[in-house]
């Protein structure tokens, strides 16, 4: 049965009041007694629960759907419902077209916004790392804009086919600025210093040399009259220059300082009669640039024609005069030499 008795009585017992009284008052029901068909309809209300009596163990998977949480009329397409102020419930509306939801940091409601010129920065992309040295290879993603989708390009054919732009004058151009270039299909940066472009010649890197050799009495007074220099630059030069650098006081010969350069095109061979031609001759290959001085030149001067500086003793400025009028004049100036590749 479903009720335990207060008190049993057995056979002969007295009856007296108080057992009687118990007979009702100390009876229980007994556990899973009171079925579902025993209550009746609406018999159960909120005030019968005790406080948080309801907890989510004893809620159904899937039984609370989003008509138990919006008031929304007719369920609208796109309602979001969020955590507003004080963590209660709202209805957050749907955005207009094109939008996305966008946070606005902690503990503040949501926002709808759009991606423009400034919509999308560094916090937004991460985990990627910078490529300095692209393959040819590589793969881009580019928006096709005629055919309105996205779509794949390889690097070496982003530089390929570029219109619609401006020139660049010289003053645009810094020093510090890098251009791209297809290096037999394969794209590298070059800079500012490194173009051979509108004068700008390197004066770095692997395809510039420079170096000083002797003096030019030095190199006068070897029998062949050759300064060879090893430039290394693996291809032969296509420029090369040869001067002669002013490495002691001179202002006592043709007048010049320490430092001048004279290039060896304005350097030549007179032998005092009808000879006026330049003194030396360049050679370049693949390994070498060589200096082949006329081998009638002596290592004091004679027979070298030089232009003065500075009026000096007699000499004009501006005038070619033996180099052998000036005592000790070869041996302050030395051989040196740039090449480019």
């Amino acid at each position: 049965m479903g009720l335990s008795k207060g008190h049993t009585f057995t056979d002969g017992e007295t009856v007296t009041a108080a057992k009687l009284n118990n007979l009702v008052d100390n009876a229980t029901i007994t556990s899973d007694t009171v079925t579902t068909a025993m209550i009746q309809d609406n018999a159960v209300t909120a005030d019968k629960l005790a406080t948080d009596a309801v907890t989510g163990a004893n809620i159904a998977s899937n039984s609370i759907n989003l008509t138990s949480l919006s008031n929304a009329s007719g369920g609208t397409s796109g309602t979001i419902v969020q955590s507003g102020a004080g963590g209660v419930f709202e209805e957050f509306t749907p955005g207009t077209s094109g939008t996305f939801l966008k946070s606005a940091g902690t503990d503040a409601s949501l926002t709808w916004g759009t991606v423009d010129a400034t919509g999308v920065d560094a916090t937004m992309i991460s985990g990627h790392t910078e490529i300095t040295s692209p393959g040819t290879d590589d793969i881009l993603l580019v928006k096709d804009k005629a055919a309105g989708v996205n779509k794949s390009l390889q690097i070496q054919n982003l530089y390929k086919t570029v219109s619609g732009l401006t020139a660049l004058s010289s003053a645009d151009i810094a020093d510090a600025d890098e251009f791209l270039v297809l290096d037999g299909g394969t794209p590298k940066k070059i800079t500012k210093a490194n173009l051979i472009s509108g004068g700008q010649l390197p004066s770095s890197g692997s395809n510039y040399y420079t170096s000083s050799g002797g003096t030019l009495y030095d190199i006068l007074s070897d029998s062949s009259n050759l300064a060879t220099f090893t430039h290394g630059l693996g291809a032969v030069p296509r420029l090369v220059r040869g001067v002669l650098v002013c490495t002691s006081d001179d202002s006592a010969g043709f007048g010049y300082s320490v430092g001048d350069e004279i290039d060896l095109t304005n350097v030549y061979f007179w032998d005092g009669d009808n000879y006026n031609v330049p003194a030396s001759a360049t050679i370049s290959d693949s390994s070498t640039v060589k200096f082949q001085f006329q081998n009638g030149i002596t290592n004091t001067g004679g027979y070298l024609s030089m232009m003065a500086k500075a009026a000096v003793s007699g000499r004009v400025a501006g005038g070619f005069y033996y180099a052998s009028s000036v005592s000790g004049l070869t041996a302050r100036f030395t051989l040196k030499v740039y090449a480019w590749a």
